[in-house]
């Protein structure tokens, strides 16, 4: 492995920060009936997670030592299986590297299973299902609570829910649900998309590449809009004392805060405030769920359903 990230750092060592290396995808006990479920009991286990440190230090040492550019460049290192919750065990440890807090963890994501990868399991996701909703802001509110408010930056490098029969809507309420829980804790998503979109495997295609035309836009619009890199649209109410609220209208985009008029328009007493990178934002929030698009095709967006209080920690979630 050494070997082979002193050829990448060097081929790559002129490229600047946009380019991010990762040490190695989803390491697991492949062909075991450990392989997707670690279990900090287990002997096998345990040198598994050693294993997968060593090797995410052997990333950082070796790219590190070859100068320029990856002196300081962003380096990504996954957990066991990449799996969110693997993370949280103190089996687990970050690599120790020469550069400041360049060191992300990387994840990979899809939550609900039942919903979002495993088959047949579920074709239907609801906002008003709050256990399949609970399932996504848990492991996003532990992520958090172990790395973000410390500081340290995670990436969900890969998410996605696949067809399930006709489940498109069900689909883009899911993603904006997952991408917006994700932004509000500063969590990048990357979609995995396969290019599949027939037969009976992991349909998790959206664009087709080659036409490069998007084969289910209404994700899309939801889930890269929307998200902390492109567009973070939130509804907000700002809490300003026991029972007074106000309302606020907040977007990450520079020209939608100028004046600029989103692909979904806020309501009419909703105002812009700061573009969300000046970090003046409330500290305290209620977020409110985002209605379905109507089924006529309009635009326009229904009621709004008020979810529940968050306590944001604004410092160690956005950079």
């Amino acid at each position: 492995m050494r070997a082979i990230w002193e050829q990448l750092a060097e081929r790559f060592g002129d490229y600047d920060e946009h380019l991010i290396f990762e040490s190695v995808n989803e390491p697991r006990l492949a062909g075991t009936a450990y392989e997707w479920n670690w279990s900090a009991g287990i002997p096998e286990c345990q040198e598994a997670m050693s294993c997968i440190c060593r090797l995410n230090q052997v990333l950082v040492d070796t790219v590190r030592a070859t100068g320029g550019n990856n002196a300081d460049r962003y380096l990504m290192v996954p957990s066991y299986a990449a799996n969110p919750g693997y993370a949280l065990y103190s089996d687990f440890s970050l690599p120790e590297d020469t550069a400041e807090n360049k060191i992300i963890l990387s994840v990979h994501a899809y939550t609900p299973y039942n919903f979002a990868l495993q088959m047949p399991g579920k074709s239907k996701f609801s906002l008003d299902n709050a256990g399949m909703k609970g399932e996504i802001a848990n492991f996003m509110r532990s992520l958090q609570q172990k790395f973000i408010n410390k500081g340290i930056p995670v990436v969900i490098g890969e998410f996605g829910a696949m067809t399930k029969g006709n489940n498109l809507q069900d689909r883009v309420d899911w993603a904006a649900w997952y991408v917006d829980s994700a932004a509000i804790r500063g969590m990048p998503c990357v979609w995995w998309d396969n290019g599949a979109f027939t037969g009976s495997g992991e349909l998790f295609g959206i664009i087709d590449r080659r036409t490069c035309q998007w084969k289910y836009e209404p994700i899309s619009d939801e889930a890269i809009k929307n998200g902390y890199d492109v567009y973070l649209i939130i509804y907000a109410v700002d809490k300003v004392g026991n029972d007074a609220f106000t309302t606020t209208y907040i977007a990450k985009k520079t020209d939608y805060v100028d004046g600029g008029t989103p692909d979904h328009r806020a309501p009419k007493n909703h105002q812009h405030i700061e573009d969300i990178r000046s970090r003046r934002l409330p500290t305290s929030m209620i977020f409110i769920n985002r209605a379905k698009i109507q089924k006529d095709g309009g635009d326009e967006r229904g009621p709004l359903e008020i979810t529940r209080v968050f306590d944001v920690n604004w410092e160690g979630a956005i950079t």
